[in-house]
Formats: C-alpha cells, sequence, structure tokens
C-alpha cells in the first residue's frame, strides 16, 4: 500500500524547527513527504496538490486550487493564525480540516499579555526608559500614570485558547471579566464564570481604545465632564440640492478618483487591508476585486453606490440638527452671505 502524501509548506518555519529529530524520522517513515520551494509555488500547487492528502502550511489556496485537492483531508496551519489567503469557505463545504496550533502558543502568549498590561497600567517601559536616561521621578510624581489592575472591569475580545488561557492570569487581579465572542455560546462563557457582552458599535470601542491607548488615561476620565463654553456662536451652514444631481457628481467624482489613481493607492494598501481604518468606501470595493471576486467594472459601480447611500444618511443624520441653515448649492453665493449677516 503506498503511503499518503504531505506536502511541508511550513514557510517561514523549518520542519527541523517544528519536529525533533525523532517524531521527523517518524514522519517521514508514515508518510511521503514532498517540499514545497521557496519560488513558482502557485505552479507547484498546480502541479501536487492533487496528489496530498494533508498540506503543512499556510500557502495561498484559492476555490480554484482547492477544486483539485480532492485527496486533501486537512491543512495543518503552523503559524497559529488564520489569515486571509485559504478559502476557508469552501474547505468547509468539501470537509477539508484547517488545523492551527494555537493550543501550544496560548500560556506564553497569555503571560505576555498580562506583562504587557501590567507594563501599561503601571507605566514600567517609560519608568525603565526615565531610569536609563537618568531622569527617573519618584514617589506621587513617579506614579502619576499608573493605574491598578486590581479590582478593574476587563473585556476580552474572543474566548479562544488565548483568553482561556489568560483569564485564570486574569481572576487574581479581578474576577470582573466580560467576554465578546459572537462564535462562542454564551452557556459556556458564563459556565467558566464570566459575564458576557455585546458589541452594539464596534467602532465606538475601537475608537475608545485608540483614545485611552494614545493618551495613557482610563476612558473614565473623559466621561463627566460639562462642556466648555465657548465665546463665540457657532453659524452651521448645510448644503443641498436636488438628489438626482447630487448622485449625479458622485458618480463623476468616482470616475474622477478612478482616472486620477484610485487603482494604484489601494493596490499599495491591500497587504494591510485587514485594519480598521481601511474599511471603508473606495477601499474595500477593490480591496475584493484584487481578490479576484468581483470585476473591476463591479467593484467602481459599488463605490458609486455606497457612497450615494453615505451621502443619504450623512443628510437623514444632519437633518436632525434643527440649528442648520440649510441652502442649495446652487443658490447664488451673494443670497447665502445677505442671509447669513441678517442674524
Amino acid at each position: 500500500m503506498s503511503k499518503l502524501i504531505v506536502i511541508t509548506d511550513p514557510y517561514p518555519r523549518t520542519l527541523d524547527l517544528i519536529f525533533t529529530k525523532k517524531k521527523l524520522k517518524e514522519l517521514k517513515s508514515k508518510y511521503k513527504t514532498i517540499t514545497a520551494p521557496k519560488i513558482n509555488k502557485k505552479k507547484f500547487y498546480e502541479d501536487n496538490i492533487h496528489k496530498a492528502t494533508f498540506i503543512m502550511g499556510q500557502p495561498n489556496l484559492d476555490k480554484k486550487l482547492l477544486s483539485k485537492a480532492k485527496k486533501l483531508k486537512a491543512i495543518i496551519n503552523v503559524e497559529s493564525n488564520f489569515m486571509d489567503n485559504i478559502d476557508y469557505e469552501y474547505c468547509f463545504q468539501k470537509g477539508i480540516h484547517v488545523i492551527a496550533t494555537s493550543p501550544v502558543f496560548s500560556k506564553p502568549v497569555a503571560e505576555l499579555a498580562l506583562g504587557l498590561t501590567l507594563s501599561l497600567l503601571r507605566d514600567i517601559h517609560n519608568s525603565h526608559k526615565d531610569f536609563l536616561n537618568k531622569t527617573e521621578k519618584y514617589g506621587l510624581e513617579g506614579n502619576l500614570k499608573s493605574s491598578l489592575l486590581s479590582e478593574k472591569k476587563i473585556g476580552l475580545l474572543g474566548y479562544g485558547d488565548l483568553a482561556k488561557a489568560l483569564t485564570p492570569l486574569l481572576v487574581p487581579f479581578s474576577r470582573n471579566i466580560n467576554v465578546y465572542d459572537p462564535w462562542v455560546p454564551s452557556k459556556i462563557i458564563k459556565d467558566d464564570g464570566f459575564n458576557t457582552i455585546s458589541l452594539d458599535n464596534p467602532q465606538r470601542i475601537i475608537r475608545a481604545l485608540e483614545i485611552c491607548i494614545g493618551t495613557n488615561l482610563p476612558y473614565s476620565s473623559f466621561k463627566g465632564k460639562g462642556k466648555r463654553k465657548r465665546d463665540f456662536e457657532s453659524i452651521i451652514v448645510g448644503l443641498n440640492g436636488d438628489r438626482q444631481k447630487i448622485y449625479d457628481r458622485i458618480n463623476y467624482r468616482v470616475d474622477l478618483m478612478v482616472k486620477k489613481g484610485l487603482l494604484d493607492e489601494a493596490k499599495k494598501l491591500h497587504p494591510q487591508k485587514s485594519l480598521n481604518a481601511l474599511q471603508t468606501v473606495g477601499y474595500k470595493e477593490l480591496f475584493l476585486f484584487f481578490d479576484g471576486k468581483i470585476t473591476k467594472e463591479y467593484a467602481v459601480e459599488e463605490i458609486k453606490k455606497n457612497t450615494r447611500r453615505f451621502a443619504k444618511r450623512q443628510l437623514t443624520w444632519f437633518k436632525k440638527n434643527t440649528n442648520i441653515m440649510w441652502f442649495d448649492f446652487e443658490a447664488d453665493f451673494s443670497d447665502l452671505i445677505k442671509k447669513l449677516e441678517k442674524i
């Protein structure tokens, strides 16, 4: 009986880093291993994926390639992450298991996460830098930016291997641990003794985290403060117009952006497409085009459609403000000035 074939492609790791000599010898005795080259990988997989029962690594595997892998049972991800270079939905449909090694790294990373949390709260990293520069501070002055982890309300986004390794380290500091994970049943989280929370506005939460990290201050310190009284009055002017004209201008503007190099701009940002700041109209549609999921023409039409929808939502939002003075954008500018001068 011929041996089952394993394609080994663990880049940037190597087999001797993953296996002991004994285990590597055992692997090669039980299976026929084919090592993927560092170059011309696409052609290699086109020629060999139909032979493989297992793939060890995280190569680019789209639906077209995977459809040739009639014998494939599992993809073993040695990087412990799930990048978007594999068509996971197709794998699920075809019963191809995608396995990660994340449990191996969960405890070391959990300890690192706790250490970094304590460093941020106690400002240890900056104190160390001050010590090296001989500018260290002591007493109250040296602890102005410090905060305790004890009795804090703690939030976890996700309840996977890392979170399950981290929570036992957090419990001695605080049992007020709140977890959000749409993929894990609430009962499992509650049975472990933690609270479940919802993220009705994830963008707002991300923004709050950015403020806390950027200022090194708790979010609560920004709440409850009254608005600063200004020594002037604001006049808010809103421009509106015939909806079809607005939509025509939006369509023209998108065409102009494409002509002026929007695709080249988005192409440079494509490697960072998962960043929150890039989940915007104009980029996300072109990212789908670069990924081969839609055509260029469809992407441009989607940009136009989504921009029109955004403009409509903006108008709806601003019309809630009764203090806005609305003018048609095609109105005579001098008439606008005259009306404002009468206020």
